[in-house]
């Protein structure tokens, strides 16, 4: 019986791979795209059944799935589309070749990521982890929490202060990160705040007994509270939802989470339905202060129309992907390709600009500079972000999603395999959590965005796991 349900599975990956070639025609674009959403869900169940939902490469396919299919499905099911986009591309919301391309190279991406796993045939048991290490520990991880905590939000005080304090704080989030973004040597706030949260999450699996909760929670809040307050202030949705993702890939990092409860379901929907709030609030008070929660309420209802656009992801950054490709594909009658030089291109980075003879702008400004200009004026880091798909496709054709998104994977599930294999090392349990930034960004990024930022992580990991007088096995 077994194998007889192991050969149904591979013939229906070989069925839907092949019915995804159907993308490339007009008349069976449908086909092709649906075949390519379904091979994709059959592939993220796969992964859910070795690594559970709360995993890397599982929320990996998941960030994927919204990046890549948000536009395609809104455009075949016909949802309300934002008018906006189509000020650059004039077809935003019909099917045309450029939509066509960018389908075709996501479902190459899913191939390239279903051979990784191919390639490694050991990794399909599913193995059980224990706590041995963490609780043979006298380590002290909520107060580590707490100190974290704090020095994050005196480096939040400083950097506020340095940019000009509520004065530039009351013009938006363009303008404030701009401000943050363009300030010479500022500190490090936001990675000791997620630092703050990891040990936090791990004083709850380990020493739950030993402190008092609600005493706790209302600390860790109240010592946070600063930073929490700028994020929602400006209404950074990504700050937020990453310190979430962060404390969830901590609480299950030594229980795998292979059934989704009901509360676990209402509490993602819960959070997605905050960010729309999020969203629309950043829009709408943009340039507007209420004088009082009543009318702030009544303005969010005058715009409701406004929120049933947000809940659409791809009216949101999850579009931002597909619109840039798009953006490339329909203004250049003939592509250029860059055979490997833009994943290079992180060398000109390594450095701050002052002190670096060969800096170069990075990729994501360059592309902002040439299709959407105007998104710089408000602040320096204005603009559409970039895309992952878009960049193996301009560097190596229609063999970069294979390539590209296999060699991807492969590192995703070597950091699975990891936490597997290296249960003594708070270091891994670092690298594996705070990589989730990459994870969450990386479809609307450039690789030299992911490489510097990875190599951050791995220093940062290092340091805090060494002062925290815990063994590390590199």
């Amino acid at each position: 019986m077994k194998k007889q349900v192991i050969a149904l599975k591979k013939t229906l990956y070989l069925t839907l791979s092949i019915l995804g070639l159907c993308i490339l025609t007009f008349d069976t674009y449908v086909i092709g795209t649906m075949a390519s959403f379904f091979l994709l869900l059959l592939f993220m169940y796969d992964v859910k059944q070795r690594w559970g939902y709360v995993s890397l490469a599982f929320l990996y396919l998941a960030f994927f799935l919204l990046y890549s299919f948000s536009v395609p499905l809104s455009i075949i099911w016909d949802i309300k589309l934002s008018y906006n986009a189509t000020n650059y591309v004039s077809t935003w919301m019909e099917l045309d070749n450029s939509l066509i391309v960018f389908s075709f190279c996501v479902h190459l991406a899913i191939l390239g990521m279903i051979l990784a796993v191919f390639f490694l045939r050991n990794i399909s048991k599913r193995r059980e982890l224990t706590k041995i290490f963490y609780s043979s520990r006298n380590v002290n991880y909520f107060f580590i929490s707490i100190i974290l905590g704090v020095f994050s939000t005196l480096f939040q005080f400083i950097n506020f202060f340095r940019v000009g304090g509520l004065a530039t704080l009351s013009q938006g989030k363009l303008v404030y990160q701009s401000a943050i973004s363009d300030s010479t040597m500022m500190l490090p706030d936001e990675i000791f705040f997620y630092f703050s949260v990891i040990f936090f999450m791990l004083s709850l699996v380990f020493h739950r007994r030993k402190i008092k909760l609600l005493f706790s929670v209302l600390l860790f809040f109240i010592v946070n509270a600063f930073y929490l307050f700028i994020n929602l202030y400006i209404g950074e949705r990504g700050t937020l939802l990453l310190a979430i993702f962060v404390a969830t890939l901590t609480y299950f990092y030594y229980s795998p989470l292979y059934k989704i409860k009901f509360k676990y379901l209402v509490m993602v929907l819960f959070l997605y339905f905050s960010m729309i709030v999020l969203t629309t609030y950043r829009s709408v008070f943009v340039n507007y202060t209420p004088n009082s929660i009543e009318e702030m309420v009544e303005t969010i209802q005058e715009h409701s129309d406004l929120m049933e656009l947000f809940l659409n992801p791809a009216n949101s950054e999850f579009g931002a992907p597909c619109l840039n490709f798009r953006m490339m594909y329909t203004s250049s009658s003939i592509i250029d390709y860059r055979f490997g030089v833009d994943y290079l291109h992180f060398v000109t980075q390594l450095l701050p600009m002052k002190i670096n003879p060969i800096y170069d702008k990075s990729l994501t400004v360059q592309f902002r500079n040439k299709y959407v200009p105007e998104r710089g004026e408000g602040g320096s880091i204005g603009g559409t972000g970039y895309s992952s798909i878009m960049e193996s496709y301009l560097n190596f054709g229609y063999l970069g999603p294979i390539f590209i998104y296999l060699l991807v994977f492969l590192f995703i599930i070597s950091l699975e395999l990891k936490k597997y294999n290296n249960k003594n090392s708070l270091f891994n349990l670092f690298v594996y959590v705070s990589f989730f930034q990459i994870v969450m960004l990386f479809q609307r990024s450039s690789f030299e965005y992911v490489f510097i930022n990875f190599i951050f992580i791995l220093i940062t990991s290092f340091i805090i796991a060494d002062l925290s007088r815990v063994r590390v096995r590199l």
